[in-house]
């Protein structure tokens, strides 16, 4: 029985019945093809984590840029802020607390933001998936993994407005170097000196056309 992302992702959570995750567990010490998939998934965890932590407050400009406006459950209404100073007027998505289906979507709408920037590995399997929710990572991933050239050691996603000339003056007036064409998410992976990396990174977050910065994980 081939497992879904889904599953693997709520094992990973501890979000399986016991029988259920004893399931998986036996099922990965002879599966390598399992165990590649979790390995997979662990390491875009971390990415995740770092680049947007799941308490944080997710920016509904990005959501909408890489499709993912909406989130898909009820439970609670908060308010998220867009980042941007000339942007104070808050707008709702729906979101549950950790330990729901609803921090799963959330991650995954994360993983979406990092596969389709950085084309790692793991857009393999994430693309694979059955349904309506695999839809996104195809549309992002698979072009993006042609995309990305170099070693690049953070991503900057940029508002819709700027100019692909726009977006390479301020990636160098920051200090970084360009590591790769813009992906299918709008968004460019760039190279940092890793003694400055924190002040480029703050650098650029301070530009009104930046909508996320972020270092990568072993970047």
């Amino acid at each position: 029985m081939k497992r879904s992302d889904e599953e693997i992702s709520a094992w990973l959570d501890g979000q399986l019945p016991p029988h259920h995750a004893a399931r998986i567990a036996t099922e990965l010490e002879t599966d390598d093809e399992l165990q590649g998939r979790v390995a997979s998934l662990r390491n875009i965890d971390a990415l995740v984590r770092k680049a947007v932590p799941l308490d944080d407050a997710v920016p509904v400009e990005l959501l909408e840029r890489l499709g993912l406006g909406q989130a898909p459950a009820e439970t609670n209404v908060l308010p998220l802020a867009f980042s941007r100073p000339q942007r104070r007027s808050s707008a709702k998505v729906t979101t549950g607390g950790p330990g729901t289906g609803n921090r799963r979507w959330w991650k995954a709408a994360a993983q979406v933001a990092l596969v389709a920037c950085l084309g790692l590995a793991g857009a393999a399997w994430l693309g694979s998936a059955d349904g309506d929710r695999a839809a996104p990572y195809r549309t992002l991933s698979a072009p993006a993994a042609s995309q990305v050239g170099g070693n690049p050691s953070a991503i900057v996603l940029f508002d819709e407005s700027v100019s692909e000339a726009q977006a390479r003056t301020i990636i160098r007036s920051a200090g970084a170097t360009i590591a790769g064409e813009r992906t299918a998410s709008g968004a460019w992976p760039i190279g940092l000196d890793p003694a400055e990396s924190e002040d480029i990174l703050s650098e650029l977050r301070k530009s009104e056309e930046v909508l996320l910065a972020e270092s990568i994980e072993g970047g």
